[in-house]
């Protein structure tokens, strides 16, 4: 068997929709699950639309409670939730009545209706949402201002609440309506894929476009209209950059640091160097940061990637270092592990990118598994569903002077194209904020 992926058929692509479709053979489970990307470029126009989006999926759910026990009982589930281009509905179960559930489910939305009441609680619950999370341990925060500073569309969550506070039911109902802002122009992306016939891909599809799709005023969007997700990437120049917050937390004694080395757009020659750097890095970084030097009990290091951008990252928290200091730790385990990694022998090196292309070419073990692998390229844009077989490819080519180059250019300090940013989050609760470490430290 090889390396897991399946390459999904087009169905269809035009002015409105494009619709993928896979026929499952090999699993062969009574089961169909779809997803569909609802894009409306009035969610990323503004925070205010957005957090609009976000009180809309979450009483078009509300709206369904009475008609999810039955759903259950099926043997479906489904979902309405916001996603950073528009809504995103997910479908699955039993395949002979995932059509009828699909369309009671866009129905519900095209004529979404709600009482006053109703949308004062779900309001409040969205708001108490964003503000637990500020109440998140610090290193969620680290990571979510990482990934906050480097996606197009982003709206910050302090924003959100400052601006969903004062969103009103009627303002509510104008943006939702058929003919407003949020459905008037929407693409939409799909993919099928289980036990249906490409007809049943486009019925169910249909069936969900069908009714948010029926007034008048709705229309294609130009092309140009459909938003899409945007990665940034940081200047190849040397440079380090550094965003420094207290935590928001004011009982929190804990420090967080997430650093982050960016190698640039996805690609499988950069991927598969940056899947063996990080199997090499994992073990020793757990064992100096954590273990040795004690710096805290959350030590991670993998490989990150988002919007089409991956690079090395390296996580902690601690209650007893601040973000500076670990961040200079983290600089030294670095410079170490160089030497290290130069050194290493032939055959550990040859061990090490085996137990890299097991993990690669893994197959998958449920038919969910192999259909949220194949979603993954569609939600990204970028449609390598072989994407594995590539790596492989690349992997079986990768020499260890491959990798000691890339660990020289792009992670070790001096490297030409090396361009690190790191978020650090300073305990409400220490002796130094932000603000201080800024001004020089604390006392």
């Amino acid at each position: 068997e090889g390396p897991p992926g399946i390459v999904p058929r087009l169905l269809r692509d035009d002015a409105t929709a494009r619709v993928w479709f896979h026929q499952d053979r090999r699993f062969r489970e009574p089961k169909t699950f779809v997803k569909c990307a609802l894009r409306s470029p009035s969610v990323a126009t503004s925070v205010r639309a957005h957090v609009m989006t976000d009180l809309y999926s979450r009483l078009a759910v509300e709206a369904l409670n009475e008609f999810a026990y039955y759903a259950e009982i099926a043997g479906l589930e489904y979902n309405v939730s916001i996603a950073t281009r528009g809504l995103q509905l997910t479908f699955g179960g039993f395949s002979h009545k995932l059509g009828v559930l699909a369309a009671r489910v866009s129905e519900v939305m095209a004529a979404l209706e709600f009482d006053d009441a109703t949308f004062a609680r779900v309001r409040d619950k969205a708001e108490r949402d964003l503000r637990n999370f500020l109440m998140e341990q610090p290193y969620q925060h680290a990571i979510y201002t990482l990934s906050h500073m480097t996606s197009i569309p982003r709206f910050h969550v302090k924003t959100k609440l400052t601006e969903i506070a004062t969103v009103t039911a009627d303002e509510l109902r104008a943006f939702a309506r058929p003919d407003g802002p949020l459905l008037r122009g929407l693409y939409a992306e799909a993919f099928v894929y289980g036990n249906a016939s490409a007809d049943d891909a486009a019925d169910i599809v249909g069936s969900i476009l069908r009714p948010l799709r029926a007034h008048p005023a709705c229309a294609p969007l130009h092309v140009a209209e459909v938003p899409v997700a945007r990665g940034v990437t940081l200047p190849a120049c040397g440079l380090e950059w550094v965003v420094d917050q207290d935590g928001e937390n004011k009982e929190d004694g804990n420090a967080a640091l997430e650093c982050y080395y960016e190698a640039g757009p996805s690609q499988p020659a950069t991927s598969v160097v940056l899947e063996v750097l990080a199997h090499l890095v994992k073990e020793p970084c757990f064992n100096v940061l954590r273990t040795k030097e004690q710096l805290g009990y959350l030590v991670f290091s993998g490989v990150r990637a988002q919007n089409g951008v991956e690079g090395l990252r390296v996580l902690l928290q601690s209650n007893t270092t601040d973000p500076e200091t670990l961040d200079s730790r983290v600089e030294a385990f670095l410079a170490n592990f160089g030497s290290v990694l130069r050194a290493m022998p032939a055959d550990e090196f040859a061990r090490n990118v085996a137990a890299v292309r097991t993990e690669l070419v893994r197959p998958d073990k449920t038919p969910k598994s192999e259909f949220k692998r194949a979603w993954a390229e569609v939600a990204d844009a970028s449609y390598v569903f072989r994407r594995a077989a590539h790596e492989a490819r690349a992997l079986d080519a990768l020499t260890h002077a491959d990798v000691v180059a890339f660990f020289d250019a792009y992670v070790r300090r001096g490297g030409a194209m090396r361009r690190k940013l790191s978020t650090r989050v300073w305990p409400a609760a220490g002796p130094a904020s932000a603000v201080e470490a800024a001004a020089g430290g604390g006392e």
